[in-house]
């Protein structure tokens, strides 16, 4: 639910327990016309204890509310990171006790976990689980005939099989994920570039009638 609907419906709860408080501790004047002399006067009403506890009791209630409300909805600092465009100095950086600048510890461990990632990566070739027609991005018809265990693609990645290839994309496409080569990410582009422009001479390729045979991968849009 959008927490500006749950604040204006707080709002007009506190807004209506208020009336009602309001209502009950009104001094009721007497059924004669008090405005004649000798009319019946009634007693003054005292506020009514039960009453204006409640009062309280509500009003405390949806400040806690509110206060919890507004501790579950602040950025988290993973959607902090995502959203890079509105980073602010505040968001990573702050001034120490004796006034010097450093950055938050959440900053240090992303710049950790971005160097860690540039120092592990993988070279991998995405294969074709089974004989058929595959997608073929340069290739004029759009399509290609592959047999299985041939090449489809060459890749590189800091983010492991899982977060690059999220959900069954892999199965749709009829294509088996396997590492060639661990290292560095510039040692995997470099791997990565080596296989692709020495694909012409692949054994895939040459399989391959002349007029079929391809300058890379069907996979790999480009040499990059």
């Amino acid at each position: 639910m959008n927490f500006w609907n749950i604040f204006a419906g707080k709002l007009l709860f506190l807004e209506s327990a208020t009336k009602k408080y309001r209502k009950a501790n009104r001094p009721i004047q007497s059924k004669n016309n008090p405005g004649v002399m000798g009319a019946a006067v009634q007693p003054e009403q005292k506020p009514d204890k039960i009453t204006r506890q409640n009062f309280i009791q509500i009003g405390t209630f949806v400040i806690l509310l509110l206060s919890l409300l507004f501790y579950l909805y602040r950025p988290s600092q993973k959607a902090i990171t995502a959203d890079q465009k509105s980073l602010e100095w505040d968001d990573v950086a702050y001034f120490d006790e004796q006034g010097e600048p450093q950055l938050k510890d959440w900053r240090l461990k992303e710049f950790d976990k971005q160097v860690e990632e540039f120092e592990q990566a993988e070279q991998y070739v995405l294969l074709a689980k089974s004989d058929g027609i595959y997608v073929c991005y340069h290739c004029n018809s759009g399509t290609c005939f592959l047999q299985k265990g041939m090449v489809w693609k060459y890749g590189v990645t800091r983010r492991g099989v899982s977060r690059r290839y999220p959900g069954k994309w892999l199965t749709n496409m009829g294509l088996d994920y396997v590492v060639q080569f661990l290292g560095t990410t510039h040692e995997c582009l470099i791997e990565e570039k080596r296989k692709i422009f020495q694909y012409p001479l692949h054994l895939d390729n040459l399989f391959r009638t002349p007029v079929d045979r391809m300058a890379r991968p069907p996979g790999n849009k480009n040499d990059n």
